[in-house]
């Protein structure tokens, strides 16, 4: 898959948004017939599992040295590192409306065959292919559109929500409202219709349903949503891996399917290499030395420098992006704090997560303040989703609400900043995307 991932960030880089829906594309999805036809499209984790790592990439997780930064050729890439990107820049934009292409593909010839289809094969198709689509609008909206902010910014301008396969079609931007109302409909039409537990993780199932609309809600900041899709899931998969009794002598300590995770997506970056990126220093400070997470995450350069190890993706150069267990925890112990104020549940959920992250007898001690408590979860859920594509999207959201974050970059004696709320946020789209449709720029 590496190498698959290797060309297919190429290809992006020098690719339109309409580049990739030529000819040759349209001819070969027109021969889909039968339902093998369907499943095996499904099942190309190069198209549907290789999802955006930009997120992570404009983070502040890790950092590169000025001579990493000046041997990177591209200029897309190096815009990315310092949140200077430009029109003329492809970032995820093609990638992402590729996969919402092929999903409405699927979702337009299910119908088409649909003589030729059980009844159950007709529902898991189709339901498989809105989460697709569904995904990758939610993942367009955190690049492209400015965090929702609830009625106060519901009719500023969102993503162009195309569903159609008919690339001659065009779609204006949708509102922020109308673009969540898309993704979360599709998702819950496509719940029942998918097993409660997938037989193969790169699948989509009734449980990475929930964990993504336990995602959506968390990042527009509608808690009582959250909570109970998080909670969902914890109900139905409980069980924590028990990070004390993994070896961590081992190159990559996670195997890529393991228990905790609901659905596995991933992919490459060059920023975010182990040959090329180093863990933020105060992120890595945060870890104790009864953290079991510091030993199986991370592994040290020298004496200050720090590479990251930890995805379960099983790659270094791999990072995953999916839904776990124990990102469901720390949704759920936020969530509903945030709602319920009921810090007995809180504490009883915190307890046996931090059990199986710590060392016996080392877990940190729960504050009781509801602020503290509030910091110490996310503090957990930083340190918990390293590099895997939550951070961005945190923040976004947390800013919102008063934290003031502020990311800070250093290259050759300049500071870059991106300020709490600003509008580099919303990342420009792509020129050709705006020429090719004629929809709005965002605002600078």
């Amino acid at each position: 898959m590496k190498t698959y991932l290797l060309f297919l960030v190429a290809l992006i880089a020098c690719s339109g948004c309409n580049k990739f829906l030529e000819e040759k594309p349209r001819q070969k999805l027109a021969t889909i017939s039968t339902k093998d036809d369907l499943w095996a499209l499904l099942n190309n984790e190069n198209i549907f599992n290789a999802m955006s790592l930009v997120g992570e990439d404009l983070s502040d997780n890790y950092y590169l040295t000025d001579n990493t930064w000046n041997s990177i050729a591209n200029i897309s890439i190096r815009n990315k590192y310092g949140w200077e990107v430009s029109a003329n820049d492809d970032v995820a934009w093609s990638m992402l409306y590729h996969r919402v292409y092929y999903a409405n593909v699927v979702l337009e010839s299910v119908g088409v065959i649909r003589d030729k289809l059980s009844d159950a094969d007709y529902r898991e198709i189709g339901a498989i292919a809105k989460f697709y689509r569904s995904l990758s609008f939610f993942e367009l909206m955190n690049l492209f559109s400015l965090p929702y902010n609830g009625q106060s910014n519901g009719d500023k301008p969102g993503i162009p929500l195309r569903t159609s396969s008919d690339i001659n079609v065009k779609f204006k931007r949708s509102t922020i409202s109308e673009c969540y109302e898309q993704i979360i409909g599709d998702l819950e039409d496509c719940m029942e219709d998918l097993p409660l537990l997938a037989q193969i993780k790169t699948r989509p199932s009734r449980l990475a349903v929930w964990a993504l609309l336990a995602r959506v809600y968390l990042s527009i900041g509608n808690y009582d949503r959250a909570f109970e899709y998080s909670r969902l899931v914890i109900e139905k998969k409980p069980e924590l891996l028990n990070y004390a009794i993994i070896d961590e002598k081992k190159e990559n300590p996670f195997g890529r399917y393991n228990a905790e995770v609901i659905h596995s997506t991933s992919n490459y970056s060059q920023l975010l290499t182990r040959q090329n990126c180093y863990v933020d220093t105060v992120l890595y400070a945060g870890y104790s030395d009864g953290d079991c997470r510091k030993k199986l995450f991370f592994v040290k350069e020298g004496e200050k420098k720090v590479k990251f190890r930890g995805s379960f993706a099983e790659d270094n150069d791999i990072q995953f992006t999916g839904s776990t267990i124990g990102e469901m925890y720390l949704t759920f112990a936020e969530a509903s704090l945030k709602i319920l104020d009921k810090k007995g549940d809180v504490i009883e959920k915190l307890n046996y997560f931090l059990k199986s992250r710590y060392e016996t007898g080392k877990c940190p001690d729960i504050p009781s303040g509801d602020e503290e408590l509030i910091d110490f979860i996310l503090s957990e859920r930083r340190k918990e989703l390293v590099f895997r594509n939550r951070r961005y999207e945190d923040v976004r959201r947390l800013n919102l609400e008063g934290y003031n974050i502020t990311f800070t970059r250093k290259l050759a004696g300049r500071e870059y900043l991106l300020k709490p709320n600003a509008l580099a946020y919303a990342l420009l789209i792509p020129l050709e995307a705006i020429n090719y449709s004629g929809i709005i720029q965002n605002s600078r």
